[in-house]
């Protein structure tokens, strides 16, 4: 729902599994490597989600995009990874 927010549904087998909606100003994962990157959503659009990186920069994702890295978004794991991580760098 533009400039309102987005809704995630995870179908498996073609059975609803999971569904999460996402607000503007809440925190997403926007991108991964070794450590989970976590920022801001600050618009979303019909075809994009923008969000406020880590380092002040916009970055804009496709909805679809947005799903992958989002439908089972647990921060607080996510933040337990990256501390993890960190102790071997």
């Amino acid at each position: 729902v533009p400039k309102s927010h987005v809704v995630v549904e995870r179908f498996d087998g073609g059975n609803l599994v999971g569904i999460k909606t996402f607000y503007l100003g809440e925190e997403v994962e926007y991108d991964s490597f070794n450590l989970h990157y976590i920022g801001t959503i600050i618009s979303i659009g019909a075809k994009t989600i923008s969000v406020r990186t880590t380092g002040g920069r916009k970055k804009m994702m496709k909805p679809a995009e947005f799903a992958w890295r989002n439908w089972d978004l647990d921060l607080v794991k996510l933040q337990a990874q990256n501390a993890d991580t960190m102790m071997y760098i």
